[in-house]
């Protein structure tokens, strides 16, 4: 591409489901910066607008845009997902719940799979790693921070910050995806954000 090229790659670890990932190296890059994006609406809707590309060329930054399970490439169909739930991944969050592993959790394993994948390739392995995130994708990055601290400075927008706030207003979009069998009972995410020591912070 102009300016840049633009790698694709499908990570598979043993156990775990396929993920799939977009790298783009600017022509004038600094290996040490690398940023990966993950955008709850799908790594190919972002990278379809340029605006979206352009700042990370601009900089010399390595971006890396992936989809975790259940999202862009892997999501799941409409067709299965009823809309009385609220939930366009009813079926996947009730089905990782009732078997003891919930979405996130998974959610989280897949991210710790692609920072591991990134540091294993000559070209991004910095060993820090910035990331911005969106949506659905909040509380994933946020438990992901607090558990791998490669992940140097995060953001998170437009995303859930509290567990307690669906608690007192239940009827929210999406409030399957992110839940956690008796999560208050231990803690809630501003907990979370406290031990990032700085490295988590929401953004608009």
């Amino acid at each position: 591409m102009r300016g840049y090229t633009q790698y694709h790659y499908e990570i598979i670890r043993e156990g775990l489901l396929p993920i799939p990932c977009i790298i783009i190296i600017p022509d004038r890059c600094m290996r040490n910066k690398v940023e990966i994006v993950l955008a709850d609406s799908g790594k190919e809707k972002f990278l379809a607008l340029t605006k979206n590309i352009q700042p990370y060329i601009d900089k010399g930054t390595i971006l890396v845009a992936a989809d975790l399970r259940g999202f862009g490439e892997t999501e799941d169909p409409a067709i299965y997902n009823d809309a009385k739930y609220w939930n366009r991944e009813y079926r996947l969050s009730m089905t990782a719940l009732h078997t003891g592993k919930p979405l996130i959790g998974q959610r989280v394993a897949d991210l710790i799979t692609l920072l591991d994948a990134l540091e294993s390739w000559p070209e991004t392995a910095s060993g820090s790693y910035s990331l911005l995130a969106d949506r659905q994708y909040g509380p994933v990055v946020l438990h992901t921070a607090v558990l791998d601290d490669r992940l140097t400075e995060v953001v998170a927008q437009c995303t859930m910050r509290s567990y307690t706030e669906y608690m007192t207003a239940p009827m929210q979009y999406d409030l399957f995806s992110n839940m956690i069998y008796g999560v208050l009972t231990r803690y809630d995410l501003p907990d979370l954000v406290q031990l990032t020591e700085g490295r988590f912070r929401y953004g608009d």
